[in-house]
C-alpha cells in the first residue's frame, strides 16, 4: 500500500523543460557571454538533460557558482505555470490522505518560491531541494526525505516516486526499490522509460493521470 508520494518538480509538476534553454541563456547574457543561434539550438535538448553541467559544456572557464546565482535570479522572476492537471491531481491525492512531497535537484532558494507561485505549497508535507552535497541520480540525495517519512512511520515500501527523467529520477527509485511512475511531460519518452526497465503500466502521460493510476494499482 502506498502512503506517500514524492514528485519531481521540473517536467513533472511545472512546465519548465521547454523553457530551460531560454532561462539558461538569459543567465548567460547576464554573465556577459555571447549566445549564438547554434548554441541555443543545441541547448534546447541538452540543458533539460544535464542541467548545471551545461555551464561548463559551453564555457569551461566559467565560475559555476556565479553563473548559478544569475540563473536563480532569472528563475525567481519567471512566470511559472503548473503543468495541466497537476494542481488538481495533488488536491485529489491530498484528499485521499497521501503524504505528498517534492524532491528536486533545485536549490531551496528557487524551489520554495516556485512552489508558492504554483499555488502548491499548502498541498505538500515536505519539499526537498538537493543541497546536502548530493544530487540526483545519487541515491543519497533522497536521504533527508526518507528520514522525514520515517518519522511519520512511513517506510520505503510505502512510497511512490514520480518523475520525468530516465537518467535522474528512475535510478534513485530503482536503487532503493521504491515504486516508480514515469511521466511523459518532461525530457524522456515512453520508449526511453521502457528501455531503462520501467514497466509499461508505470508510464503515464502526465501527473494529471496519477490519481487514476493509484486507484488502479494501489491496492
Amino acid at each position: 500500500m502506498i502512503r506517500g508520494a514524492l514528485l519531481d518538480a521540473d517536467g513533472t509538476i511545472v512546465n519548465s523543460t521547454k523553457t530551460s534553454a531560454r532561462r539558461f541563456f538569459r543567465a548567460a547574457l547576464m554573465r556577459g557571454h555571447s549566445v549564438s543561434r547554434a548554441m541555443f539550438k543545441e541547448g534546447r535538448d541538452l540543458i533539460p538533460r544535464i542541467g548545471g553541467e551545461a555551464i561548463l559544456h559551453f564555457w569551461p572557464d566559467e565560475d559555476r557558482q556565479a553563473f548559478y546565482r544569475s540563473w536563480e535570479k532569472v528563475d525567481l522572476t519567471y512566470e511559472w505555470e503548473p503543468l495541466p492537471g497537476a494542481r488538481g491531481a495533488l488536491e485529489a491525492l491530498r484528499r485521499r490522505h497521501y503524504v505528498l512531497s517534492i524532491f528536486s535537484n533545485r536549490s531551496r532558494r528557487t524551489l520554495n518560491p516556485l512552489l508558492e507561485k504554483l499555488g502548491l505549497s499548502h498541498l505538500l508535507t515536505f519539499s526537498h531541494g538537493c543541497e546536502g552535497g548530493y544530487l540526483k541520480p545519487d541515491w543519497r540525495s533522497i536521504g533527508p526525505l526518507l528520514t522525514a517519512y520515517d518519522r511519520l512511520a512511513i517506510g520505503q515500501r510505502e512510497l511512490l516516486f514520480v518523475g520525468d527523467s530516465v537518467n535522474l529520477d528512475w535510478p534513485v527509485a530503482e536503487y532503493l526499490g521504491l515504486a516508480f511512475v514515469g511521466v511523459l511531460t518532461g525530457v524522456d519518452t515512453r520508449d526511453q522509460f521502457l528501455t531503462a526497465g520501467v514497466p509499461a503500466e508505470n508510464i503515464i502521460p502526465s501527473v494529471a493521470d496519477l490519481p487514476a493510476w493509484l486507484e488502479k494499482h494501489d491496492r
